[in-house]
């Protein structure tokens, strides 16, 4: 898991020549735009120059990458700074289903080893969940691009000029 399945961080610095209140004010517009549409778009929140932004769709994804960072000036236009990750949730959900697949796990282990049984097996169980987690894990490590570029996009855009 320290290898950045689930506990990652990608750095993402964008520069652009519109002011940082020109930027606040076009995510802003982003974040709060399209809320009951079906299309893909840039959601999250601004406090100040903080900036949390994820990509949300009409399906709810349980494995979302977050930007979260600050809006600054910078050589005379602006910089987003940030780090790209999963969202405290996702993190929660992957390393909750892994424990619990390791506990039932063990449990099934000591039930065979102590010769108790019980209807249904906590070893297969714990298997079962052990595995799909692992090849959800894998399967959003392999994902999780498509929404780095999703939010990069975004956030260039509006850090972009509306002057050219």
């Amino acid at each position: 898991m320290g290898d950045g399945f689930i506990f990652w961080e990608q750095p993402l610095r964008i520069t652009g020549a519109d002011s940082p209140a020109s930027v606040i004010s076009k995510l802003q517009a982003q974040f709060s735009g399209g809320r009951f549409g079906v299309n893909e778009r840039l959601s999250g929140a601004i406090d100040g120059e903080r900036v949390r932004a994820y990509r949300k769709g009409a399906i709810a994804a349980s494995d979302v990458v977050q930007f979260v960072g600050t809006i600054r000036p910078h050589a005379g236009g602006v910089a987003i700074d940030g780090q790209l990750n999963y969202t405290p949730a996702t993190r929660l959900q992957f390393a909750g289903f892994l424990v619990i697949g390791i506990v039932l796990l063990a449990l099934g282990a000591f039930n065979r080893i102590s010769g108790a049984t019980s209807g249904i097996d906590p070893l297969e169980v714990g298997a079962f969940i052990s595995i799909v987690t692992m090849i959800w894990i894998y399967s959003s490590k392999h994902m999780r691009g498509a929404q780095i570029e999703f939010i990069e996009t975004r956030l260039k855009a509006a850090a972009a000029s509306a002057d050219g």
